[in-house]
Formats: C-alpha cells, structure tokens, sequence
C-alpha cells in the first residue's frame, strides 16, 4: 500500500429507509474498495445502517459509484463526512509502524529508504524513534510507577531478544534509558551509547504497543504524534515520497 492520506467517512441508511441489506455485502464492499477507492470498508448495527470507510485520498464518493451501493444495499444512502485519519508521514515513522505491526515486507523496503539509503542512522530519524519512546513510556507507566514495574519491563524484553538469539543490552542502560524518557532528572544517560540508546527506545516502544494491545490506528497515532514532537524539538525527518 502506498502511503495516500486516509479520510473515515460513513454512508448511512436515511431516515424512513429499511436497512442496508447483507445479501449483497460482498459485491457492495469489493466495489467500495476497487472504486472509491478505499481500504476498508465495514457494516455498522444490527440491523446495519451505515457503512464506515475509510478512503484514499478524500471523503467525496467517486461519481455513478453511490447509485451502485444504494442498488446492492436496497436502501437509499446518506454520506455522513468524517476527518482524515492520523497517519505516520515520515519513512523512519512508517519504518517503526511496520516494525510495531510485523510488516516483514515493509520493514525491508522501507529500511533501505533510511538514513537516505545509505548504511547507518541519523539523529533526524533517531529524533522521531526517541518521542515515539517518551510517548509510550509516558501513556504506560502511570505516575508514581514502581523502578519494579521498569525493571520487569527490561526483564521480559531482554529474554526475548536471548530466546531469539540475539545479544540483550545491559539491564542498567535499558532502565537508564526509560527513566530519562519518563523524565527523571537524577538519571545520567551521558555514558550510554548513542545507538543502543536507540535500539532501546525501538524495543521498549514495540513492547508497549505489543503489550498495551494497540490497534493499527492508535499505533499511527502513537507515532504522528511522535513525528510531529521530533519536529517541535528541532528535527527534520525526511517525509515518504
């Protein structure tokens, strides 16, 4: 999928009209996403009486298309306009949203977009992966939160990085890390390299969305609002072509 704005809108059963019959729901969801076009489209209510979409590239349905649906759904149809949907913008926030969603595919293509395709990293891009960071541990650890519930968070990811195969970072830089993006004042990540400190904030961002059992839109959420905080401290990620 290429990287189109998403607007949500609803077509709704007007007042006084049956309905939106099932019987036909297939043909009516295939022809909204092939014509409008779209990338999801789902029946609201029992009985239905709205369809929620969200479309490519705007909330106007494309022309002829609405006497189709309203013929296939034996209902006369309203639209009901939406907003666009928050989605990352940038190649490192699509990176770390295919990261958080196991997008193999998209993982590989974009990661050969980063750091402008050349080996290696940038503080632009590391910019939007350290307020991804700040955001998820600021949402998942409440205040007053216990250095123990830190502490089992490095623990589990640690493990899982030795169970597949690969070499965890020291405990004492994991919870370093966290607690200066929980904004501790009295914590020194001063000796800490620049790129574990990165890998880390990845992992504990992806462990928090995994653990946290956010759904594709609050992880592109997550990381517009990240995007748009890297920018207001100065950074300036490239944005996807």
């Amino acid at each position: 999928m290429g990287h189109e704005d998403i607007y949500e809108f609803r077509l709704v059963a007007a007042a006084g009209q049956p309905p939106i019959s099932t019987e036909n729901w297939l043909a009516l969801r295939s022809l909204i996403l092939e014509l409008q076009p779209a990338r999801s489209a789902a029946l609201e209510g029992d009985p239905p009486r709205a369809i929620r979409i969200e479309g490519l590239g705007g909330t106007e349905v494309a022309p002829g298309l609405l006497t189709d649906l309203e013929r296939l759904s034996m209902t006369c149809l309203r639209v009901e306009l939406g907003s666009r949907v928050a989605r990352p913008r940038t190649v490192m926030g699509l990176w770390l949203r295919a990261l958080i969603m196991r997008d193999t595919a998209l993982i590989e293509e974009l990661g050969r977009q980063l750091n402008g395709g050349r080996s290696g990293w940038n503080d632009d891009e590391a910019g939007v992966i350290q307020a991804a960071c700040d955001l998820a541990v600021r949402s998942y650890f409440r205040p007053g939160y216990d250095i123990r519930a830190i502490i089992e968070v490095v623990s589990f990811i640690r493990e899982a990085d030795q169970s597949g195969g690969r070499v965890p970072h020291g405990q004492p830089e994991m919870v370093a890390v966290i607690r200066h993006a929980l904004g501790e004042t009295n914590v020194d990540v001063r000796g800490i390299n620049a790129q574990v400190a990165f890998e880390v904030q990845i992992a504990v961002t992806g462990f928090i969305a995994w653990k946290s059992d956010s759904t594709e839109q609050q992880v592109h959420e997550l990381i517009t609002e990240a995007e748009q905080l890297a920018l207001s401290r100065g950074w300036d990620p490239p944005m996807a072509a």
